[in-house]
């Protein structure tokens, strides 16, 4: 695995802040409003490697997929 493809695999919460604002609601979240979500529990899974938190993007996939539909 090249080191490219390792780290396209990878977002950090800024990048998922932004990413998850603009799909979700047309605006980024603050980084912010990720830690508040984690805080709650309420985040995609995440992963520590020293000081910075990752976030897989296959499980920011399923965590997206697994949150209940408002119709």
């Amino acid at each position: 695995m090249s080191e490219p493809e390792i780290a396209g695999k990878y977002l950090t919460r800024p990048q998922l802040a932004v990413l998850l604002g603009n799909w979700l609601r047309g605006k980024p979240y603050t980084e912010t409003n990720i830690r508040l979500w984690e805080r709650k529990g309420k985040a995609p899974p995440r992963i520590k490697v020293g000081n910075k938190t990752l976030y897989v993007s296959e499980d920011v996939d399923a965590w997206l997929r697994s949150q209940p539909r408002v119709r």
